[in-house]
């Protein structure tokens, strides 16, 4: 026979003054959403793009074997990391680090990883397909460039709470033109029979961080690892919790 343990069971007249007290707080309900630069850019929407791009680049635009190609790619990478000092690095890249059968092209790595290898891939697709005549190729570096237009403005002002008018209003038409550049590339894709590019939710939401940047600065609505914030929640739920006895047989 087991001892009995402890298990976590509501107080429901603690719960009842918490949830009182939480839901009168401005915004926060079912009824509000709030996108962040993390989950909704680098880890929702980037990811597929770098992960389109690297495929385009391994198995569409240059010649000879994907894992020669992605080992040239990444030398190039390395040495754009070290010439600029990028503060945010992968230790390596390889095909599976965005490729897996049957499935949409996606990056894998932190949302820190895939946002400082935006500039050193875009260097990389520049180079490569510098002279290609394929309408494609010059979206994507159009998309390319609008992100880092916005990820750039979001570092400018980081400490900010609200963006410049002139900012914002970059930032959105920054959004704006990775949207059009992503649907220009996507139907093309589909086109020519291709699944390389991904239409995941994240891009609704985007379009909802552009446009919500003139209001307050996207960066106050992150969730980034080492913030103050994080696990609170959790430490608040378990306070508002007793502990019962169940017996097991």
């Amino acid at each position: 026979r087991r001892p009995p343990r402890s298990t976590p069971k509501p107080s429901s007249a603690a719960s009842d003054v918490y949830k009182r007290q939480v839901f009168q707080l401005p915004y926060l309900s079912c009824h509000n959403l709030e996108v962040d630069e993390l989950h909704v850019m680098h880890l929702g929407t980037t990811m597929y793009m770098l992960g389109a791009v690297l495929y385009m680049l391994c198995f569409h635009v240059l010649d000879g074997a994907p894992e020669d190609i992605m080992h040239g790619i990444w030398s190039d990478i390395s040495e754009f990391y070290s010439k600029h000092k990028v503060q945010t690095q992968f230790s390596n890249l390889k095909i599976g680090s965005f490729h897996e059968p049957g499935q949409y092209p996606k990056l894998k790595g932190k949302g820190a990883e895939i946002k400082d290898v935006v500039a050193p891939l875009a260097h990389v697709w520049n180079a490569k397909t510098r002279g290609s005549t394929d309408s494609s190729h010059k979206w994507i570096s159009k998309m390319l460039e609008h992100q880092l237009i916005a990820q750039r403005i979001l570092h400018d002002y980081r400490d900010q709470t609200f963006l410049p008018v002139q900012s914002a209003n970059d930032f959105a038409a920054a959004i704006a033109g990775v949207h059009h550049m992503w649907s220009l590339v996507a139907n093309d894709s589909d086109k020519k029979g291709l699944n390389i590019w991904n239409t995941p939710t994240k891009l609704h939401y985007l379009h909802h961080l552009g446009e919500k940047a003139m209001f307050l600065n996207p960066r106050r609505g992150n969730t980034m690892v080492e913030e103050t914030y994080m696990g609170v929640c959790k430490t608040v739920s378990y306070t508002h919790l007793r502990a019962h006895e169940t017996k097991a047989n």
